[in-house]
């Protein structure tokens, strides 16, 4: 190396030091605007009283407007969710981003049956179609007195609005028949009453909908690793990368990487939060989950199907792999319409050691006026006056002295906590054996167990296997593991900041050496 190079290598030096400085100023995302997209969407969910961990198509009120899709905008205040559709304000009463349904209620009409806009709920149905059928029930403003007359129409005085009188109308009738103006309100589950009291319930239990966004290309974006968005060019969902190209269908995956399903999305539902495998559901994909452990977020808590029968979750502990559950149906009501004896799925779940059967008896009849009848609940069997339940230990039958003068239709086991039951006594009432039927049951829950344990002690993440539902898969930086992953590298691909700086300056030199040769 002559004189001539040697002078050169302090100012190279000085090169390579700007080098590192500046790369360390000016991250990339400043170079290329589509960047700030990744680091901009999909950070965190939308999270509002019950309703938590919702992402894409959503996007809370405040967001960049390419984090969600068009018409899906959420808003929060005081802990209640609001959605705007054809410039009609909702409550957001659940959203099961698995199903593409959200259930809604018109937010002029939660306290109190009047509408306080005279404009009829209609949906987008470029975004939206109802989820179930639904009865429109009309308020009828100003009517004529011959429609009056030829229609069967329920007066409610209580929401005359300047005079004018306001109607009831169910079921579809024509535009123009004699009113000045109308509000449609859809229901479901609707018991036919025209009480005020009935219409409230009615209005305040709201309406399901779905939306139509394909869900398929989000799911390939999170798969490689991307935040899923909205391209408002192409009119459609788009994939927001870390990485060149940073705008695409799905992220490109660099040499040594590979595209695995995104697990840490854990589910969060009310207060259940921070679920990770075997169970899936909402905004964490089946992959990551075991097929039989699906959870729905309805309302203010999670529920799991056994055996196609609803069961709210209570609570789950991961490092006792055990579960707290209630019937669905028995949920606050332990009188309800349609009774069915639950099975258990033992291939993955088991009683836990401190639950035990209750019987329940309905359409129970006293024999003779006068008896003393122990274990009693109130419960009209189909509306018949007269009838009421029974509560017993599982096993006992109608012979024993609890049946003494009575006369029972039908009944059910019920899965209880051992300790909650032994609260009841012979002259319990029907709110102390709802109260032992919500406290739950545990359930230890078996889905490759050891195996997860493993897998996430080598530095994977624990799945299924799509090809194979139900089979397990260890998701690792290398590929796919049937237990654990084959090393403990978590590398990037990317090379270290101080590598690409100093191979830089010696690229500078070398250059330079040979051409001074």
């Amino acid at each position: 190396m002559n004189s001539q190079t040697l002078s050169w290598l302090p100012i190279l030096s000085f090169l390579s030091f700007t080098t590192q400085f500046l790369i360390l100023q000016f991250p990339l995302c400043f170079s290329f605007p589509d960047a700030s997209f990744y680091h901009s969407c999909g950070n965190t969910t939308f999270d509002c009283g019950s309703i938590a961990g919702i992402g894409y198509p959503f996007r809370g009120h405040g967001e960049p407007e390419n984090c969600g899709y068009p018409g899906l905008d959420l808003h929060c205040q005081d802990g209640i969710a609001t959605v705007y559709i054809n410039n009609i304000k909702y409550r957001v009463l659940d959203i099961d981003q698995a199903t593409q349904t959200m259930k809604i209620a018109r937010g002029d009409i939660l306290e109190s049956v009047c509408p306080k806009d005279l404009v009829s709920t209609t949906l987008d149905n470029s975004l939206f179609e109802y989820a179930s059928s639904v009865v429109n029930i009309d308020f009828a403003y100003n009517c004529s007195t011959w429609f009056r007359l030829i229609t069967s129409l329920f007066p409610i005085p209580s929401c005359n609005i300047s005079g004018l009188d306001v109607y009831l109308v169910v079921g579809s009738w024509g535009p123009d028949l004699g009113c000045e103006s109308r509000v449609t309100v859809p229901v479901v589950g609707w018991d036919g009453s025209l009480d005020l009291k009935g219409l409230g319930q009615a209005f305040r239990g709201g309406f399901k909908v779905r939306w139509k966004v394909d869900s398929k290309g989000c799911e390939k974006c999170t798969g490689s690793k991307g935040r899923c968005g909205f391209d408002f060019v192409n009119k459609n969902t788009t994939c927001f990368c870390p990485d060149p190209p940073y705008v695409s269908g799905t992220c490109s995956i660099s040499a040594g990487q590979r595209a695995i399903p995104n697990c840490s999305q854990l589910f969060q539902c009310g207060n259940i939060q921070g679920i990770g495998y075997p169970f899936w559901g909402g905004n964490r994909s089946q992959s990551c989950g075991h097929p039989s452990f699906q959870l729905d977020c309805t309302g203010e808590a999670p529920v799991l199907t056994i055996k196609e029968r609803p069961y709210r979750v209570r609570s789950i502990v991961n490092t006792t792999y055990v579960l707290t559950v209630a019937r669905q149906e028995f949920w606050n009501d332990s009188c309800p319409q349609y009774l069915y004896n639950a099975t258990l799925d033992t291939d993955h779940f088991s009683y836990a050691a401190d639950t035990n059967d209750l019987a329940l008896y309905y359409g129970c009849t006293a024999l003779a006026v006068g008896n003393t009848i122990q274990n009693q609940f109130s419960c009209l069997a189909n509306g018949t006056v007269g009838t009421f339940g029974i509560y017993a230990p599982a096993g006992v039958t109608t012979s024993t002295s609890f049946f003494t003068g009575v006369s029972c239709n039908t009944s059910v086991n019920v899965r209880v906590n051992s300790a909650a039951s032994e609260g009841l006594s012979s002259n319990s009432t029907s709110e102390k054996l709802t109260e032992v039927l919500d406290s739950g049951f545990g359930l230890v829950w078996e889905a490759n167990n050891i195996n997860c344990q493993r897998c996430v002690g080598s530095g994977g993440a624990c799945g299924s296997n799509s090809s194979n539902p139900g089979s397990f898969v260890c998701y690792c930086s290398d590929g796919d593991y049937a237990v654990s992953c084959g090393s403990n590298q978590t590398g990037t691909g990317a090379l270290p900041l101080d590598l690409v700086s100093s191979g830089f300056f010696w690229l500078v030199l070398y250059d330079y050496v040979s051409l001074g040769r």
